[in-house]
């Protein structure tokens, strides 16, 4: 029941099925447009469900009042694996969430050894020096190519998202991917071998939002969980701390540097003109975005960046 256009009513509806229903092991209703309305109602049936065993509700727009209804339902339920990323709630507020998950678990069963280990006892139990080490052991593959893989499905997800496409508008997205592979090996402590700009400076004309953002973030997510579905507490948590921090340099940042100008629309096109007749100029602007005009292209219909940028 993926993708298929279900509305709010459809939760409801939902939610009355599973109050009776006691065979269905596994719902998926991902990528529909339940709303909190619908969430709610869906939830309304999880209280009296004891037999689901997964519920994959992401990308509904529930939001976190919707997580939260579905969350609350479910804790009378400790089987059921409730997958919800892609409802515009920030990762830390998730982990607040599967957090009241685990601790009602813990609660019911009494047993503190199903906390998980550490990150750190994690990578000394898997002889890792990192994640990055440790997301190519868990996948059986070398880091690097894991990595390459995780970054692929990454960046398939954003150019399929229409909130995230727009910012990917006339890009060299071969360039695009081997950088954010790059990027992404050196935070989960792998080589260091980013050669691009830090990220203030390489996001700082595109006026980025939370909501940008998040989105962003839970692309990243459903890449790693498609690799490593069983993904351990420790390393979501790290992953989510890693990315948090990142949110500071990324959103609605602006190049604050006096020596920093930005140039006006004729600043450009003066500038641009005047390569074109210099020879030594001129070869270095063939084929460029601006002489096939997808500069001006991208300038029109880019939300986010214009052309004095």
């Amino acid at each position: 029941m993926a993708n298929c256009g279900l509305a709010e009513s459809a939760g409801k509806s939902l939610g009355k099925v599973l109050r009776e229903n006691s065979t269905l092991k596994e719902l998926n209703i991902a990528k529909n447009s339940l709303g909190t309305a619908g969430a709610k109602g869906l939830a309304e049936g999880l209280k009296e469900n004891t037999t689901l065993t997964v519920l994959d509700i992401c990308w509904n727009s529930i939001g976190a009042e919707g997580v939260g209804y579905l969350v609350n339902s479910s804790l009378g339920n400790h089987k059921m694996k409730l997958r919800v990323i892609g409802n515009n709630v920030e990762q830390t507020t998730l982990k607040a969430f599967y957090d009241q998950l685990k601790a009602s678990a813990l609660s019911d069963d009494g047993d503190s050894d199903t906390r998980g280990p550490t990150l750190e006892e994690l990578l000394a139990q898997t002889e890792c020096d990192s994640i990055y080490t440790l997301i190519g052991k868990v996948t059986n593959l070398d880091p690097a190519v894991a990595i390459e893989a995780v970054c692929e499905r990454f960046y398939c997800n954003l150019i399929s998202d229409e909130i995230c496409l727009p910012f990917f508008t006339c890009v060299a997205m071969g360039r695009m991917r081997n950088l954010q592979k790059d990027c992404l090996t050196e935070l989960l402590g792998g080589p260091k071998i980013y050669k691009g700009l830090d990220l203030k400076t390489g996001h700082a004309h595109l006026r980025i939002t939370d909501e940008h953002y998040d989105s962003v973030i839970d692309h990243l997510f459903a890449a790693v969980l498609h690799f490593i579905p069983e993904l351990p507490t420790c390393v979501g948590t790290a992953l989510t701390d890693i990315t948090e921090a990142a949110r500071l340099l990324v959103v609605n940042t602006q190049l604050d540097e006096p020596h920093v100008r930005l140039l006006n629309a004729c600043d450009v096109e003066d500038q641009y003109v005047e390569a074109l007749n210099n020879n030594k100029a001129e070869a270095f602007f063939t084929k460029s975005l601006w002489k096939t005009g997808n500069f001006k292209k991208r300038g029109a219909g880019h939300p986010a960046l214009e052309v004095s940028d």
